[in-house]
């Protein structure tokens, strides 16, 4: 019951940070459009990920890393 509650909650989170960046940001309808739909994205791949339905990954999905070390 405490994963589901702290899947809504990280989902509710994502909502609320595209909404204000969209909103106190001005930015042209497009780029606002790209956020939000970035931000439906993401919560698809979470929701996902919380059901185990990413197991091609073995059930993670891996962010590339960027290494600053020159």
């Amino acid at each position: 019951m405490g994963s589901i509650i702290a899947l809504l909650v990280f989902i509710a989170l994502i909502g609320l940070a595209a909404w204000a960046l969209t909103t106190l940001i001005p930015m042209p309808p497009g780029v606002a459009k790209i956020i939000y739909v970035v931000a439906v994205i993401l919560c698809v791949l979470i929701v996902l990920n919380a059901f185990g339905l990413l197991d091609s990954a073995g059930g993670r999905v891996s962010l590339p890393r960027f290494s600053t070390a020159r």
